[in-house]
């Protein structure tokens, strides 16, 4: 029988669960780019973020989803010389030129691996925050 997701150990799937059961579907996208900036992907491995903790961060903001309507959302962004999104809700890795114009993403905000670490273990969620919660850690 195949486990549930509040069954596993890994931090980030608990996450995804209560967030489940609390938000809804929509606010994964917060969970995963949580995952990713906590725990890194094959493409952004963790030796990388902790390397660059101000280059590679979370941005939650206003995009544009597939029907038309304008939501909360939450992707990863590389700062480089070739600037990139990662938008794990969505299975995208892009320029984050064409990923902005692409969703019409509006960013509100940054996070780096460290802030998002308090901000998730002071209010047992990944996002989206308010402008209290933010000033707050």
């Amino acid at each position: 029988m195949p486990k549930k997701y509040s069954d596993l150990k890994y931090p980030a799937l608990k996450l995804m669960n209560e967030m489940r059961k609390s938000k809804g579907d929509s606010a994964l996208c917060f969970a995963m780019s949580y995952a990713i900036l906590t725990q890194g992907i094959p493409e952004v491995p963790i030796s990388l973020i902790n390397q660059h903790p101000n280059m590679i961060r979370a941005v939650h903001g206003i995009v544009t989803d597939k029907t038309g309507k304008r939501v909360w959302h939450s992707w990863i962004e590389i700062e480089s010389d070739r600037p990139t999104a990662i938008d794990p809700a969505n299975d995208v890795i892009m320029p984050r030129e064409l990923f902005n114009n692409m969703f019409h993403a509006k960013p509100e905000y940054y996070l780096t691996k460290h802030k998002y670490m308090s901000l998730v273990k002071k209010y047992r969620h990944a996002g989206q925050y308010t402008n209290a919660e933010l000033r707050s850690v």
